[in-house]
């Protein structure tokens, strides 16, 4: 029934029900496809914008438990968040992506999570936006 009205609108782009739906869903298949299950953590890692209301549905679509850690936080703190939660994935925007991958570099935390990189530059087309799973 409200499958076309607006859920959400940032700046000049805006998601239907429908489209924020599907959206969701598919990041919720990419972390059932990765083994992440119910109840566990995932790290989100995007600016605040339409992005953080569409991957947060996507972690709670599967059952699993979203962790919001803010772009602007000091590396000394991701770290905290990311071992203290101990997500099995992060999902970063194209803007976070390079911050993420080297706060994870250099600070030895390459264990076997993943990352749900969600932008306008890789492999699998979800509307708007397009999503890879990178290892960590």
């Amino acid at each position: 029934e409200f499958e076309h009205n607006t859920l959400v609108g940032y700046k000049n782009r805006s998601y239907t029900h429908g489209e924020s739906a599907f959206i969701a869903d598919k990041i919720a298949g990419e972390l059932t496809e990765m083994d992440i299950h119910h109840k566990d953590f995932v790290s989100l890692f995007v600016p605040r914008s339409e992005l953080f209301l569409l991957t947060s549905m996507g972690v709670l679509a599967m059952g699993g438990a979203y962790v919001p850690i803010e772009t602007t936080y000091p590396d000394e703190r991701i770290i905290l968040m990311l071992t203290d939660s101990n997500s099995k994935a992060v999902i970063v925007s194209d803007k976070s992506e390079q911050k993420m991958l080297r706060i994870i570099t250099e600070n030895d935390l390459n264990d076997d999570g993943y990352f749900i990189t969600v932008n306008g530059k890789k492999n699998l087309s979800i509307d708007k936006y397009n999503i890879s799973v990178l290892s960590r």
